[in-house]
């Protein structure tokens, strides 16, 4: 964070030479930086063979924010099959967008081939549903989503690429779009869930013309496959800014599509948010936290039941649920199970305590159950 304001106060200068005094200083803060020994082994490799290799996006930007990267990515102009002949320990993976796994004893490091975008027209439904048309870094550059995810570090030549001043919008501390945002939220709507998951993350802001284009284009994300907002949904709640991430996507209206529009009121979003944090502080085992977030989700709803009617209530409340994520089976039945655990006292709570015992759901359900009387009690007091 002290980088971070080390580069905010030379902005703050107004300079005639700032731009050029903020790309030195974040270069040699890169240059002095921890990179991952794969990942140079990987650039290293690459560019003696010939190919063009830089590190990318989240790790450029979260060094640059003073954070220590989650993983390491590489992008480069040589095609899978070129890559897995430099590299034993890799493997080719993905349909919709093919890339490189080089693994390196505990390390993983993740290769994708430049591409470039399909020049789709922008109506309402069409979508990028394939993505493995190759292009140079220019068309890779272009087709990135936001401009401090357009940052890319070569360390051999220690040179960095700022096409769209990422770096500026960095120490602005605002997330914005490359290009259009109403045409790059077309071409993939799961876009807008990201701009909002960064800023809260990040402790960034939302350009206002994000914001616009997400109150315009949020429908969109109803085309999306389910299985896909789930992804996006365990991303947005697995790290301890999660409540900051659903006060945004409630702000932006993009919650709808993750909870359902039974508990979208204000004083069962402001439990929820409350909830969330309780989950995000007291739980240490990063596997049950989608699920313990669902449950906080849920447990709201508790304060306005009756005995009679808790059973139809919540089977009313977890089908909307299922028709809104694909949320994986032991996931399901642990959330059933915990539900039933500390709430139904009827003959049929007795078919989802007798569901299979299976590792994974006993593991998350003991867990969930643990918060479950907490988010309990939260949601009664509110």
């Amino acid at each position: 964070m002290m980088i971070f304001k080390f580069l905010h106060s030379i902005i703050k200068t107004g300079s005639i030479d700032q731009s050029e005094h903020v790309k030195s200083t974040s270069l040699e803060i890169l240059k002095n930086a921890k990179f991952s020994p794969g990942g140079l082994k990987v650039i290293e490799r690459l560019q003696r063979h010939g190919f063009q290799a830089y590190f990318v996006g989240g790790c450029v930007r979260d060094i640059l924010l003073g954070k220590i990267p989650k993983d390491f990515d590489i992008v480069t102009n040589a095609r899978p099959r070129q890559i897995t002949d430099l590299f034993s320990n890799a493997i080719i993976i993905g349909k919709r967008f093919t890339l490189v796994h080089i693994r390196f004893q505990s390390e993983l490091i993740e290769v994708a081939t430049f591409r470039k975008d399909h020049g789709t027209s922008q109506n309402e439904v069409e979508m990028i549903k394939y993505d493995n048309t190759y292009g140079t870094l220019e068309d890779d550059l272009v087709r990135r989503d936001f401009t401090m995810n357009a940052l890319y570090y070569d360390p051999i030549s220690r040179k960095l690429i700022d096409r769209y001043d990422g770096l500026k919008d960095l120490i602005a501390k605002q997330v914005k779009s490359i290009g259009i945002d109403e045409n790059r939220f077309t071409e993939d709507p799961v876009r807008m869930i990201r701009a909002v998951r960064y800023a809260g993350k990040l402790d960034l802001t939302l350009s206002p013309a994000i914001e616009r284009a997400i109150s315009e284009k949020s429908l969109l994300l109803a085309y999306v496959p389910k299985a896909r907002l789930y992804e996006e949904y365990q991303k947005c709640f697995n790290h301890s800014k999660a409540s900051r991430v659903f006060e945004l996507m409630n702000r932006t209206n993009l919650i709808r599509h993750f909870i359902p529009k039974q508990l979208l009121n204000k004083k069962q979003t402001s439990t929820i948010s409350k909830i969330i944090d309780y989950v995000i502080k007291h739980n240490e085992i990063k596997e049950h936290i989608p699920c313990l977030i669902t449950f906080a989700f849920i447990a709201p709803s508790w304060a306005q039941w009756s005995a009679n009617e808790e059973l139809n209530q919540f089977e009313t409340i977890f089908d909307a649920y299922l028709s809104l994520l694909s949320i994986p089976r032991p996931i399901e039945f642990a959330l059933k199970e915990v539900f039933f655990n500390i709430q139904a006292s009827t003959e049929q709570a007795h078919r989802y305590r007798l569901l299979p015992k299976i590792k994974a759901l006993k593991s998350t359900a003991h867990h969930a159950l643990k918060f479950a009387r907490i988010s309990k009690h939260i949601a009664h007091k509110h």
